[in-house]
């Protein structure tokens, strides 16, 4: 049997091959069970047998270490093409274990347009920590520096943004923190931390962009069949991993065998599904941009959009959500749902399903609505 030690090599062995390689083959380790399995078994067991007392082979408990959920991070790691990978069981628990990382008086700094979830958790749950939370226009260099504090601690990037699919340019967030922080240790650095869930590391890797912190929610396109709930957080500081790992098990907020069996099963398609993913959304944007009863179509994968250039540059592509504001008010909006066929109305999932829903933020006078298109 390997140690752990000879694992990580030979997983740091398929980073060389190619991405739609890697996410097969990474983290599958079929000389590591007795029965040689390709796919990696599901372990259900809660604790697991000492050969002796304060001896220990492999896992303790489930809690610290699980077989299948280490697989599962050994292919997000290798997906992500970096060194370490955390799941947790949710995308919002994931960014709530991040901020773990921050103390009582200390600041983030968040995006205007921001997901439903992280909304409400800066509004309702982490000023309640004693943390500070500014909001600022992340694409406006200067009100992003001019926002920095000697408390800053973190910066937190959704990038395409949701739902006015803004971009964020990860690299100029990124050279404003460091020139800005006072140290190097967690504690005194400005952490980068981006939510990479609708681009996934397919289309963008913000680590290799400077970003300290990569946030994904595993529910949406990573696993892409609408049945997980469950998040990750990859990083290449040894610091933060080590921390992460201690507020994984000290927080209890680990993942399922079972969910991490199924997570890992999503991953082996992801490629193919976001390669038609794209072709499909970017048709049909491009056809409603054509049509009269349509103000705007916010794709960044459309000419027409302000950032299309710097999403050339930051990203591999797109994926399936985009915007669309429709003339008039808010009930023919509502009408268009209502007489859709085969899209169904629901919120932004990244599965099978094509789906549709009028999102919580609306600019005045103009109602949005997105659209999210799969195969």
């Amino acid at each position: 049997m390997q140690s752990r030690r000879q694992q990580q090599q030979q997983q740091q062995q398929l980073q060389n091959l190619g991405l739609a390689t890697r996410v097969i083959h990474g983290g599958q380790q079929p000389e590591e069970n007795s029965c040689q399995a390709v796919v990696t078994p599901i372990v259900t067991s809660v604790t697991f047998k000492q050969n002796e007392p304060g001896s220990q082979r492999g896992c303790i408990n489930s809690l610290r270490c699980n077989p299948t959920r280490q697989s599962l991070e050994d292919v997000l790691s290798n997906l992500e093409n970096c060194k370490y990978a955390v799941t947790t069981c949710s995308g919002l628990c994931a960014i709530s274990t991040v901020v773990q990382l921050l103390k009582n008086g200390d600041q983030i700094i968040v995006g205007q347009d921001q997901s439903v979830g992280t909304n409400k958790q800066c509004k309702e749950v982490i000023t309640r920590q004693g943390i500070q939370v500014e909001t600022v226009d992340l694409n406006n260099a200067k009100e992003v520096e001019g926002a920095i504090k000697q408390n800053t601690r973190l910066i937190l990037i959704e990038t395409p943004s949701n739902p006015q699919m803004k971009i964020t340019d990860i690299e100029q967030v990124v050279k404003i923190a460091r020139k800005k922080q006072k140290g190097d240790g967690v504690g005194q650095r400005i952490l980068v931390a981006v939510d990479n869930t609708i681009q996934t590391p397919v289309l963008q890797r913000p680590l290799e962009l400077g970003a300290d912190i990569c946030i994904t929610s595993l529910t949406k396109y990573m696993n892409g069949h609408n049945d997980v709930i469950m998040g990750s957080i990859t990083t290449n500081d040894d610091e933060i991993e080590k921390r992460l790992r201690n507020l994984q098990e000290t927080l209890g907020v680990v993942p399922s065998p079972v969910d991490c069996s199924l997570v890992e099963r999503g991953l082996k398609t992801l490629p193919l599904r976001l390669e038609q993913i794209e072709k499909s959304a970017l048709k049909i944007a491009k056809e409603l941009e054509q049509n009269q009863q349509v103000e705007k179509v916010l794709h960044p994968g459309l000419n027409s959009h302000p950032q299309n250039d710097l999403n050339k540059r930051q990203c591999g592509g797109t994926t399936g959500l985009f915007s669309v504001i429709v003339k008039g008010n808010g009930d023919i909006a509502k009408r268009v749902l209502k007489n859709l066929k085969l899209i169904q109305i629901g919120e932004f999932s990244g599965g099978c399903e094509s789906s549709a829903c009028i999102p919580w933020v609306f600019c005045p006078s103009l109602y949005f609505f997105i659209l999210m298109f799969d195969f």
